[in-house]
């Protein structure tokens, strides 16, 4: 068992000491810093070396009783296994942001509809592999997941989802949405294309309305009486190139971040 610590504020590193010391077959991963899940279970999978490798939350939703389910599937052949609750026991806001993370892996990764998301998983040994050789600096699971293995390859168990018995889930809206940046800007290109397209159509309507004022003005001798629809406009193209520009800033920065080869995470101890 490897017990990763997130760098947590409160006494979960203790915890793991404690458990440590009394079994020498749990390993405790202690980081530096609050690096995120995708960090930690990623620095969880690399010091994995069983032929099954499951990965779940501390939270224990996803019972312990369960593990036997997921790993039938990789004795058959697959070689990862997703589990799916029968019902979700979290709140609205968590089943909302879940729901739209499964629609935007779909649209950039090109994931299958039926196939289901979580981070309730069990790896065979090839596919975790796969999955740990990854060195960037943005991991994203499910990313490294479809990048590694088949589809057809990669199959969902349905199993029981208990109710959390204490604190809650450390997921806010910023957290997700940095989240979602990982999956947007690191394993795909679809903002750098949404700006050219969107670049195009306004280049495009801008001059169908030029072309249109010309006309009018030669025609009819008339011309466009309007201060604030200039003020608009202008307003309008700023506002668009500036979107452009952080976007462009976005890709830039995190390519001087990965050349700078800072470390994805620090194990400042490890026990066992």
């Amino acid at each position: 068992m490897i017990l990763v610590d997130d760098g947590s504020p409160d006494d979960s590193a203790k915890k793991i000491e404690s458990l440590c010391a009394n079994n020498p077959q749990v390993t405790g991963l202690l980081l530096a810093r609050n690096s995120g899940q995708h960090y930690a279970t990623l620095c969880g999978i690399k010091h994995s070396s069983g032929e099954f490798v499951l990965t779940v939350d501390d939270d224990l939703q996803n019972p312990p009783d369960q593990f036997e389910k997921l790993m039938k599937p990789i004795e058959g052949g697959y070689h990862i296994a997703i589990g799916v609750p029968d019902q979700k026991e979290h709140g609205w806001f968590r089943r909302l942001s879940s729901s739209m993370m499964q629609r935007l892996v779909s649209l950039i990764l090109g994931k299958p509809k039926d196939l289901k998301l979580s981070s309730f998983r069990c790896f065979s040994r090839k596919a975790a592999d796969l999955i740990s050789g990854y060195e960037g600096s943005f991991p994203y699971m499910p990313a490294l997941m479809f990048e590694s293995i088949p589809f057809r390859k990669i199959t969902n168990v349905s199993f029981r989802h208990d109710k959390r018995i204490a604190g809650k889930s450390s997921y806010s809206l910023r957290k997700l949405v940095k989240l979602a940046s990982f999956l947007l800007i690191n394993h795909s290109m679809i903002l750098l294309r949404m700006a050219v397209v969107v670049g195009v159509i306004l280049a495009v309507a801008s001059v169908v309305l030029s072309l249109y004022l010309l006309v009018m003005y030669f025609l009819y001798q008339s011309s466009v009486q309007g201060w604030t629809s200039i003020v608009i406009l202008i307003s309008f193209f700023s506002g668009m190139i500036l979107i452009t520009l952080g976007i462009l800033g976005e890709y830039i920065g995190r390519i001087v971040k990965l050349s700078d080869d800072v470390p994805r995470y620090q194990i400042y101890k490890k026990i066992n």
